[in-house]
């Protein structure tokens, strides 16, 4: 995903928009058409909009402007099958050396840290639940042993690289407390010793991006964000 998405918006300088499409999700063109079009009456901090179900953030006067209904919200979506992204957001994340996805975050939550990236860097996601698009996500239902692996791994990372202080401490205990009671129930416990032991072996070079991004990141126009939503 990171390789297209830099090459795309490096070799395209006239692309406005970018339509991410995995290999098992289908959507037609008539909606991929109306979220290209909310995007185009979106202000330019709505950074991504996706017809997948997101996590309703807050209710956002601006977006119920661009159309009263409750199936388009600020949401965390990373839009794991379809989303639509301005291209300029691209070329401003690569500008700044933190890419689009991560490297590190090779499977499970890279879609959602993803997103996060763009929040703290005070942009704004969308969902626009849409019945004409459908996600297989073959790998996500099967659960094989990989998939199971990184549902421990990826969110400690993703909350280490790129939460602030006031939240990785209290986020890294209550997931401590969720996976090792998860662990227990599925039968997982070699699973979740070995996600931790990774986090364990690699939390120097975790630690170095996290730096990085805290350099870069806006947490103050983060909460004004948040803070400016009823929810």
């Amino acid at each position: 995903r990171d390789l297209t998405l830099k090459f795309i918006a490096n070799k395209f300088d006239d692309v406005r928009y970018i339509a991410y499409i995995e290999d098992d999700a289908f959507i037609d063109s008539e909606c991929l058409r109306l979220l290209i079009n909310a995007l185009e009456i979106l202000p330019k901090d709505y950074a991504l909009i996706s017809p997948e179900r997101g996590a309703r953030l807050c209710i956002d006067f601006v977006v119920n402007k661009v159309l009263s209904s409750n199936r388009l919200y600020v949401a965390s979506t990373g839009g794991s099958g379809v989303y639509v992204i301005r291209a300029d957001v691209i070329r401003k994340l690569i500008e700044m050396g933190l890419g689009t996805y991560s490297s590190f975050m090779f499977f499970h939550w890279e879609d959602i840290e993803f997103v996060l990236k763009l929040w703290l860097l005070g942009y704004k996601t969308v969902s626009y639940e849409l019945k004409c698009y459908r996600h297989i996500g073959e790998t996500s239902h099967s659960k094989p042993l990989h998939r199971r692996y990184t549902e421990y791994n990826g969110p400690l990372i993703a909350i280490i690289a790129n939460t602030p202080y006031s939240i990785t401490i209290k986020a890294l205990l209550v997931r401590f407390i969720r996976d090792i009671l998860k662990s227990i129930l599925r039968g997982e416990i070699f699973l979740f010793l070995r996600s931790y032991l990774f986090l364990a072996l690699n939390l120097k070079h975790i630690l170095t991006h996290r730096m990085l991004r805290r350099r870069i990141y806006n947490f103050k126009l983060c909460k004004v964000i948040i803070s400016n939503c009823i929810k």
